[in-house]
């Protein structure tokens, strides 16, 4: 008889390592305990009958899996704790005089905690230290308020007065221009401080210098001037073609000139004094004036009326009349030129107006030229009428207070002219 053959095979365990933080690094702890597994495997055999050969089946294997081991492993960090004692930090203070403090807080103390990790080897359950952390609740420190205030002291610095001219108001006239005020020197002392150690030291003196402002005092100077009229000329010129009676045409106005006398003046800037300067004098010179005369040449002539004569002629009837000799005026001739007067000449003003009388041209006459009068000669009719007529004679009286008491005198005139009339008609004598 063969019997079966069972073969079976131990499982080896492993061991699953974890971490844990609640407990002391390294400390382990089995939390699960391994179970082996097992590979059976069962072989029958069979025998020929015939030939008595045993033929081996294998059957298939039978696995019950194995149950691993479980360990738990401390990995707790190690935390380690150091204080950060105070120190004192120094700070300047300009606010505070030099040599004093004042404490602006007190400080506080510091920590400073690192904390080392474990790092859990989960093959074979090591533990190792991880990169450690630094945790630090910061120190305040002791805060101490040095005084650095600057030490300042000042020198005062007197101004000055300077005097300037001003030629807007009269000689010696005064004026503030610009208030004075005193300049200083300013010498400051600055301070440095050592923080690390509080101590403060003094600078070198540094030295400012504000300049004083100079009183400034205007004194007048305007210059004194004095003016003198110089009054224009006159220039004549000819015009041959212009009658002497016409006005004279002026060419070019007259524009008087001046004399001007400037004195200026000098102020000593130091003492203000006013002196004066040597005076200065200007002239224009005046413009003169052109005027045209009338010099044209002329020929002054006056008549002489002629006499008219008549001549008695008995031959001829009354009412006859023949000019015999033409009566030709008489005449005088005189040749008539002009020259100029002087020019007038500029002269000063002397405080009275200047006249300017109308200019003429200056007449030069010739020896007169006489042509004497012819005397008209015309010839009458006087050839006598004889008419008779009667008239009777009347006789008027009229009283005569020249005349003797009863005198009589008896006046024909007047008949003798009527005779007269008609037979001398143009007798001159009659």
């Amino acid at each position: 008889m063969v019997q079966n053959l069972q073969l079976k095979l131990l499982i080896k365990i492993s061991t699953t390592y974890v971490a844990d933080s609640t407990r002391t690094a390294g400390e382990k702890f089995t939390e699960t305990a391994g179970v082996r597994g097992t590979t059976t495997v069962e072989t029958t055999y069979s025998v020929n009958k015939e030939t008595g050969e045993v033929t081996p089946t294998k059957g298939q294997p039978v696995v019950v899996a194995p149950r691993n081991a479980e360990v738990k492993v401390g990995t707790k960090p190690t935390v380690t704790e150091t204080t950060i004692p105070v120190t004192t930090k120094y700070k300047a203070d300009t606010s505070i005089d030099f040599g004093k403090e004042e404490v602006e807080s007190q400080g506080q103390v510091g920590t400073r905690t690192t904390t080392t990790p474990k790092v859990l080897n989960t093959q074979d359950g090591t533990v190792s230290d991880g990169q450690p952390t630094t945790q630090e609740t910061p120190m305040t420190p002791k805060v101490v308020k040095k005084g650095t205030k600057p030490t300042v002291t000042e020198k005062p610095i007197n101004f000055t007065t300077v005097y300037e001219g001003d030629v807007t108001k009269g000689k010696g006239v005064r004026t503030d221009k610009v208030a004075g005020v005193n300049g200083k020197v300013i010498t400051t002392t600055t301070y440095t401080l050592d923080e690390s150690t509080g101590n403060v030291t003094a600078n070198s003196p540094a030295e400012r210098r504000e300049e004083p402002t100079n009183k400034v005092v205007l004194v007048g100077t305007a210059p004194t001037v004095t003016t003198k009229r110089i009054a224009y000329g006159v220039e004549y010129q000819r015009d041959d073609t212009v009658s002497a009676s016409s006005p004279a045409t002026v060419v070019q106005n007259g524009v008087d000139g001046e004399k001007r006398t400037t004195v200026t003046y000098s102020v000593n800037p130091t003492t203000g004094v006013v002196t004066d300067n040597a005076p200065v004098e200007t002239t224009v010179a005046p413009k003169p004036q052109i005027e045209k005369l009338g010099t044209k040449p002329e020929d002054i002539v006056t008549t002489q009326d002629f006499k008219r004569t008549f001549v008695a002629d008995e031959n001829k009837d009354l009412g006859y009349r023949q000019v015999e000799t033409q009566g030709v005026q008489g005449k005088t001739t005189v040749h008539r030129t002009y020259t100029l007067p002087e020019n007038v000449p500029p002269v000063e003003d002397n405080g009275q107006s200047i006249n300017y009388e109308f200019a003429v041209a200056i007449p030069h006459d010739s020896e007169p030229e006489v042509t004497a009068p012819i005397n008209e000669v015309t010839r009458v009719g006087v050839k006598p009428k004889v008419d008779t007529q009667t008239v009777a004679i009347t006789t008027k009286y009229v009283e005569d207070a020249t005349l003797d008491f009863g005198q009589v005198i008896e006046n024909r005139e007047r008949l003798r002219r009527s005779c007269c009339y008609y037979n001398n008609l143009y007798n001159e004598h009659c």
